[in-house]
């Protein structure tokens, strides 16, 4: 159970037994929703009490943590208001107390339950600065991470590289002194993040960025350090959970543009030898990241190129150099391509968009003798387009 440590000690000796202690045993038993109904019951058992009494503040922060934890956010903030109020009421309530972490929660709460915050530049910095100054607290827990999960999301969607690189770190430094693989999605997030960051560094320079150290402890360039990011984020992902997998998808669209880059753009003919070191390093398969769901058989299982059938346009060649794209597509009984999917495209959908204009309906001229009938099915292309 969460202590409430906004209260001075003195107060903190207000009798709480009876309700607390029922929902102490459901929590033990392991009945979350048992638990977090019995917390509900004594908040509202609670609100007999004046608005500014110790007993109330407590019940409403302990309702606020916990519903915030299970993520009912709108809950969580109606309770942490109800703490607000009693500060408020009673400033002395705080008396002894940490701040930062009440300051951190009520944040992070309204940020997440208030729709509007999410694109308020001032409720983004509140909430920053509240994220930064519990980083070193002993109470580092899930809604720390939660917190740094939201604002890298709003960073990536402003193009905010320089408060990216910062949150990305800030997530890394707290997860690396936990190995709770419970946190494995955070892991994909920061890794997915901080190499994002890397990489757009290595393309336009001049981005302040904190890198880190490499995981094998030698100095490399940006593009090996972003790789390295995000074949660690494919890593803690796990396999794809099916060919459709968005998510999967996008790790290994970033994964397969820097690959892309890295290849065309660097003077070394050891450039394939650095990756594969990469993903060895961070013990990823090299088999690829969509290994597990399609067939080693299925690969080239047609005669003729179909990358001579996708055209790079104008603008594209006018605007990016290179981009990837990574398709599903399947091929009837007439060797026609049919059901393109595009799962990622990047840096943007008009590399996809391509795709789909070169190979939709179009026919495969020779297929292979022999070739199984479920390789005609969701047979995955990757695309590299690439211009000097």
């Amino acid at each position: 159970m969460a202590s409430l440590i906004l209260l001075s000690p003195i107060i903190a000796k207000a009798d709480t037994a009876s309700d607390i202690a029922a929902y102490n045993a459901a929590l033990d038993k392991g009945d979350n929703d048992q638990a977090l109904k019995l917390l509900k019951v004594a908040l509202e058992n609670a609100k007999s009490l004046p608005p500014d009494n110790a007993k109330l503040a407590m019940i409403a922060y302990e309702n606020a943590y916990y519903y915030a934890v299970f993520e009912d956010y709108n809950t969580a903030y109606s309770a942490i208001k109800i703490v607000d109020n009693a500060f408020k009421l009673k400033p002395e309530l705080q008396n002894g107390s940490d701040i930062d972490e009440y300051n951190f929660l009520y944040a992070l709460i309204k940020f997440i339950a208030d729709d509007k915050s999410n694109s308020d530049k001032k409720s983004v910095q509140i909430l920053n600065k509240a994220t930064e100054k519990i980083k070193n607290k002993e109470r580092i827990d899930y809604l720390f991470f939660k917190s740094n999960m939201m604002l890298n999301y709003h960073y990536l969607k402003a193009y905010d590289w320089n408060n990216l690189a910062r949150g990305a770190q800030r997530q890394i430094d707290a997860l690396e002194k936990t190995q709770d693989e419970k946190l494995d999605n955070y892991r994909v997030l920061a890794y997915l993040n901080r190499g994002q960051v890397k990489f757009v560094r290595e393309i336009r320079g001049g981005i302040h960025v904190t890198t880190g150290t490499h995981i094998t402890g030698k100095k490399h360039s940006d593009w090996e350090d972003a790789l390295t990011d995000i074949a660690l984020a494919e890593k803690y992902y796990g396999k794809p959970k099916s060919i459709d997998d968005a998510s999967a998808a996008g790790l290994d669209g970033w994964y397969g543009m820097i690959k892309t880059y890295a290849i065309t753009y660097q003077p070394s003919n050891k450039t394939n030898d650095t990756i594969k070191n990469i993903n060895k390093s961070v013990g990823l398969s090299e088999d690829g990241f969509f290994s597990n769901v399609r067939k080693e058989e299925c690969d080239k299982i047609y005669d003729d190129d179909i990358g001579r059938r996708i055209s790079y346009d104008s603008f594209m060649v006018a605007h990016n150099s290179f981009g990837y794209v990574r398709a599903v597509f399947d091929i009837d009984d007439q060797s026609i391509i049919r059901n393109v999917r595009i799962l990622s495209s990047f840096p943007n959908d008009g590399f996809g968009d391509n795709v789909v204009a070169g190979i939709k309906g179009t026919k495969i001229n020779k297929l292979k003798p022999g070739t199984p009938k479920e390789c005609l099915k969701d047979y995955l292309l990757g695309v590299q387009f690439v211009t000097r």
